[in-house]
């Protein structure tokens, strides 16, 4: 911890390290591939080519912002993520250091604990598809109406709403893309991908999202403050199998039969 600190509060703490540390805070998982685009975007007036970005990443390896994950290379070619090089799908997460400098960039508690340790290859796979999905939907320029538009993303630890005891998690979005126009937001979509092939979560999923859509607990982390957003954002559903997609329209169908809806669903396939 005071490595971390010394470390933020020194001249040896760079743009650079800022921007690594907080995009694997808020993605909790990208690719060597995906950082890459993502340094592409975010300094673009700092142009640098692949191997000394390698190299950048090697060195905060050593110091221990960074750490790299298991190879999850077969999950992501399953839908359609393919490396062009051998280290290019290598997955990156925050390592211990990094994790403490997050604690003092956001000077206060945040999720920084690491998602994957015991939890398996799929989950990590998941995260990293997440990811994909986000940032090249941010390559969208224009709506289909041919209109321009600017899309922006936040991470699924940046959407995530605990309860007010701040243990429990009420909803945990996979991620969220803002639609801007005329420079303000004018549209919120929650993220909800599915890789599972036969579908069979739908139900509960809408039951989350109808129930987080009315609650109005008089709390600091209520999806509103959350979300920024006082009006409930829609949710994207993004699938690989249309078996997903028929589920959420028998699910949508039943509730609809019962009570009005109060969120509204888009459906995206990932193939």
């Amino acid at each position: 911890k005071k490595t971390a600190s010394v470390l933020v509060g020194s001249s040896r703490f760079s743009d650079m390290m800022r921007w690594i540390v907080m995009d694997l805070w808020r993605f909790a998982a990208l690719t060597e591939d995906q950082l890459w685009r993502q340094r592409q975007k975010t300094f673009p007036d700092q142009p640098t080519n692949k191997q000394a970005f390698q190299m950048i990443l090697s060195k905060y390896r050593r110091m221990g912002l960074i750490e790299v994950l298991t190879n999850v290379n077969t999950h992501l070619v399953e839908v359609g993520i393919h490396p062009s090089s051998d280290a290019s799908l290598r997955p990156y997460a925050l390592g211990p250091v990094g994790a403490e400098v997050m604690l003092h960039i956001v000077g206060g508690k945040k999720n920084t604990d690491h998602p994957y340790r015991g939890e398996g290859e799929r989950r990590l796979a998941h995260d990293l598809i997440c990811a994909e999905i986000l940032l090249r939907l941010t390559q969208v320029t224009q709506n289909a109406d041919g209109e321009p538009i600017r899309l922006e993303t936040r991470g699924p630890r940046e959407v995530l709403v605990r309860g007010e005891d701040d243990k429990q998690t009420e909803v945990a979005p996979d991620g969220m893309l803002m639609s801007y126009r005329g420079g303000v937001i004018a549209r919120r979509y929650l993220l909800e991908y599915h890789n599972e092939v036969y579908g069979g979560r739908a139900e509960k999923k809408i039951e989350l999202y109808e129930k987080i859509a009315v609650l109005n607990v008089a709390h600091q982390q209520t999806w509103r403050h959350i979300w920024d957003s006082d009006d409930m954002p829609r949710v994207l559903v993004v699938y690989r199998t249309p078996h997903v997609l028929d589920d959420y329209r028998a699910a949508i169908n039943q509730r609809s039969a019962q009570s009005n809806l109060r969120c509204w669903y888009v459906g995206l396939s990932l193939v």
